[in-house]
């Protein structure tokens, strides 16, 4: 079995065993898998899993309220890294602009 297969095989695995209710000692066993085994690759399914969502873009679309029109509301830009830079939602959209791409 090459290396794709195996990772398919125990993805397949992994997601079973999430749906399935049974610790993974008590899934490990009705599977005939090694348990540290096991455990490896729901680890390396829960990176991954957490790697393809700090990848992903998460830009929403945005379109000001009927309450921005005073001014006083603003646009707040989130960063993976934890910044936040906040700007009136009068401010000139191409500060905007270079503010978000990612470069």
């Amino acid at each position: 079995m090459g290396q794709k297969e195996k990772q398919q095989e125990m993805s397949m695995l992994v997601q079973a065993w999430a749906s399935s209710g049974l610790s993974q000692k008590d899934f490990c066993k009705s599977e005939k898998i090694n348990l540290n085994t096991f455990r490896y690759w729901v680890g390396k399914a829960k990176r991954s899993k957490k790697e393809d969502l700090t990848s992903e873009s998460a830009f929403i679309p945005v379109s000001p309220s009927a309450n921005s029109q005073s001014g006083s509301a603003l646009i707040s830009i989130f960063y993976a890294n934890g910044v936040e830079v906040r700007l009136p939602s009068a401010a000139d959209w191409t500060i905007l602009q270079r503010l978000i791409q990612l470069q």
